[in-house]
C-alpha cells in the first residue's frame, strides 16, 4: 500500500475539477452499504463531475465518510462537498433552477431524512438486530478475520450510544417503526406523482432519497422488517418511492453490477523448484525401477524358457 506522502501527492494530481471520493469499499448488492456515500456518489454522477475512488482512507479528519479531496483540498460530510462543488463548478447546480420555497422544501426533507430517518434504520439494524441483514451485505471490515466480529461490536455500541443521545434510540422497536414509517410517508407525499421531487429533473433530494431507499430496495433479500415489507408492496402507498427509485438507478447506475463488491481472487500455489525437482526424481526413480523389474522378469522368463528347451533335449537323447 503506498504510503501518505504518495497517496496525498496522487490525490492533489487526481486533475483539475475532478473529486477524489474517499469512502468505505463497496457492498455486494448496492454499491456502498453507506446511505451517505451513495447519495454523494449518485449526485457526481446526475452532475456530470469526474471522479475517482479512493477506498484506502475512508474516514475524514472528522471521523466521517464520505470525504473529498478537490482541487487539492479535503472537505468532509456530503451535503457540504456537494454545495462546495456547485459553487466551485459552473453549471452543475441542480437547484439553480428551484424556487425558494421548493429550496426550503428540499432542505427540510432532506434534514427529515438524513438526521430522523438514518436513525430509525440504523438503530434497527445495527442495534436490535445485531447486524443480521446488514452483514451479509457488507464487505469485510479493514482487519484480520478473527477480529471482524470484535470490530463490529464496537459499531454497534457506537450507534446505540449516538442513537440513545439522538433520542430515537430511546424508543422501542414499534415506535422507530411508527417513526420511520411516517418519515417515509411526508416523503412520498412531497413526491407524488412526479417523476422526480420537483419536476423532470433530479435535484440533489432525488440523489438523497435515492441513497436512503436503498437500504431496502437494494438490501438483503431475506430482510423482512416493515420498511422493506411496505416500499416493496405492489400497490402500497409507497409504490411512488419504489418507481422514483428504479427510475434513478436505471438514469444514472448503468454501472452498477460493476461497482458491487467482488472477492479477491485467491493467489495460486507458488512454484517450489526443491519440491518440483524432488517430484521429478521421484517420478524418475519409480519410472527406472519399473524397467528394471520388467527387465528382471524378462532375464527370469528367458532363463525359464532356456532351462524348459534343455530338458526337452535330454529326453530326446535319452529316447
Amino acid at each position: 500500500m503506498p504510503g501518505k506522502a504518495e497517496l496525498r501527492a496522487e490525490w492533489n494530481n487526481a486533475g483539475k475539477d475532478v473529486v477524489v471520493l474517499h469512502m468505505m469499499d463497496r457492498g455486494r448488492t448496492r454499491p456502498n452499504i453507506s446511505p451517505f456515500a451513495l447519495k454523494f456518489e449518485t449526485f457526481l454522477k446526475v452532475a456530470g463531475i469526474d471522479y475517482k475512488v479512493d477506498m484506502t482512507q475512508p474516514m475524514s479528519s472528522k471521523g466521517k465518510t464520505p470525504w473529498m479531496t478537490f482541487n487539492g483540498t479535503d472537505m468532509a460530510d456530503s451535503q457540504m462537498c456537494i454545495e462546495h462543488l456547485c459553487e466551485k463548478i459552473e453549471g452543475i447546480d441542480t437547484e439553480k433552477d428551484l424556487s425558494e420555497e421548493q429550496k426550503a422544501i428540499s432542505r427540510a426533507t432532506r434534514i427529515m431524512m438524513e438526521d430522523h430517518y438514518t436513525w430509525c434504520q440504523a438503530y434497527l439494524q445495527f442495534v436490535l438486530l445485531q447486524g443480521k441483514y446488514l452483514r451479509p451485505i457488507m464487505s469485510p471490515l479493514p482487519v484480520p478475520g478473527f477480529l471482524q466480529n470484535i470490530v463490529f461490536r464496537q459499531i454497534t455500541k457506537r450507534v446505540d450510544a449516538q442513537a440513545k443521545a439522538q433520542g430515537i434510540g430511546r424508543h422501542c422497536k414499534e415506535e422507530i417503526e411508527k417513526i420511520g414509517l411516517d418519515d417515509l410517508r411526508a416523503a412520498s407525499k412531497i413526491l407524488g406523482d412526479k417523476p422526480f421531487f420537483f419536476g423532470d429533473k433530479p435535484s440533489v433530494i432525488d440523489c438523497v432519497m435515492f441513497g436512503f431507499l436503498s437500504w431496502q430496495l437494494a438490501g438483503d433479500e431475506s430482510d423482512d422488517t416493515v420498511f422493506k415489507k411496505e416500499l416493496e408492496k405492489d400497490e402500497g402507498e409507497f409504490k411512488n418511492l419504489r418507481e422514483h427509485w428504479g427510475r434513478m438507478k436505471e438514469k444514472y447506475w448503468g454501472d452498477w453490477d460493476e461497482k458491487l463488491y467482488k472477492e479477491p481472487e485467491k493467489p495460486l500455489k507458488k512454484e517450489n523448484p526443491k519440491e518440483d525437482k524432488k517430484e521429478e526424481e521421484e517420478a524418475t526413480n519409480g519410472s527406472k525401477k519399473e524397467e528394471d523389474g520388467e527387465k528382471k522378469g524378462d532375464d527370469k522368463e528367458d532363463k525359464k524358457e532356456g532351462e524348459e528347451e534343455k530338458n526337452k533335449e535330454d529326453e530326446e537323447k535319452k529316447e
